[in-house]
């Protein structure tokens, strides 16, 4: 029987333990170390299991992936068959730094003028910002109710439970009476978020034809944004970096002249907007995705399997204009 211990103290061990009770070795150090095994392998699992979810699902469905006939795209590729020259790059950011969008297969047609890519959005974006602006207006409401009924905020701690339940509702029935006044706009579109792209000159591309699509957790929409010359006169990859104006923050869009005398565009970034609050000119719900650089390095998308017998069946189109001018 020793055989299968490594020495004569583990046989031992195994000896004392066999001669414990169903209640001690219920709470023996032996049944510890097996229990917490058995949770690290069950959190492993978990996670390599989320992961692999992640990967499954964070990839656009079918339905919308490839290119898109649009009616630009299409005449380009009557013009120049399959001669036609279409470019693909990885994004620049593919997640945005607030993690709110993501952007994917981002091609550009130059004959065309056009730029398409795939973005991605949670399906509960709206609720959040429908949330989120009422905890916004409830903050206000409550600080002017501070400044109105002479409270302390420093003080606010050391209200008694019902100075507390007053002040309270105070503010809820302020807020109710806020919201009935003006009330929060909520779409009730099925995918509620418009997007535009901005270049370095300061231009808002705001015109789009989509496919839009549903997977798990998210909502895809394919964009084909036209009117984007990347390349200027050349109508051919860059063979020089262009310079870039220098920003702090990449939210904000030069506006000045470009140091370059190409018309080349040099960089493009996507906003995306809830759309009963758009403002073109202001702040976008989440932060700029960097679609585009000049520096990016381009590759022959092969579309020999995308051949088109004519438009994509189904695109809509989408003119972006201010809800909040």
């Amino acid at each position: 029987m020793s055989e299968y211990y490594n020495n004569d103290e583990n046989y031992e061990e195994e000896l004392i333990y066999r001669e414990k009770s169903t209640i001690d070795k219920i709470f023996s150090m032996r049944t510890l170390k097996t229990i917490v095994k058995g949770i690290m392998w069950v959190l492993v699992v978990i996670v390599y299991g989320m992961i692999f979810f992640r990967l499954c699902t964070g990839k656009p469905p079918k339905s919308i992936s490839g290119l898109l006939w649009t009616s630009d795209t299409y005449a380009a590729y009557e013009k120049y068959g399959d001669e036609l020259k279409i470019y693909s790059h990885e994004p620049v950011e593919n997640i945005a730094e607030d993690g709110v969008s993501g952007i994917y297969d981002v091609v550009y047609i130059p004959a065309a003028k056009t730029l398409q890519m795939t973005v991605r959005y949670n399906k509960n974006l709206a609720e959040e910002y429908y949330e989120n602006q009422i905890e916004a207006r409830r903050n206000a409401i409550e600080d002017s109710v501070i400044k109105s009924e002479g409270y302390e905020r420093a003080n606010l701690a050391n209200l008694t439970s019902e100075e507390r339940e007053r002040f309270n509702a105070l503010i809820e029935e302020r807020l109710a009476k806020s919201l009935e006044e003006d009330p929060i706009n909520v779409s009730d579109s099925e995918y509620p978020f418009v997007f535009v792209l901005r270049d370095n000159y300061g231009n808002v591309y705001a015109k789009y034809e989509y496919l839009s699509d549903t997977k798990t957790l998210y909502h895809y929409q394919r964009l084909s944004f036209s009117g984007i010359d990347l390349f200027g006169e050349e109508q051919t990859a860059p063979k020089n970096a262009y310079p870039s104006p220098e920003a702090a923050d990449p939210a904000y869009i030069y506006k000045g002249a470009h140091a370059s005398e190409s018309n080349a565009v040099t960089y493009l970034y996507l906003d995306m907007y809830y759309e009963k609050e758009i403002d073109v000119n202001g702040e976008a719900f989440s932060y700029p995705l960097q679609v585009y650089t000049s520096e990016v390095e381009l590759e022959l998308y092969g579309f020999s399997k995308e051949i088109p017998t004519g438009l994509t069946e189904g695109l809509s189109e989408k003119f972006v204009e201010n809800t909040n001018p």
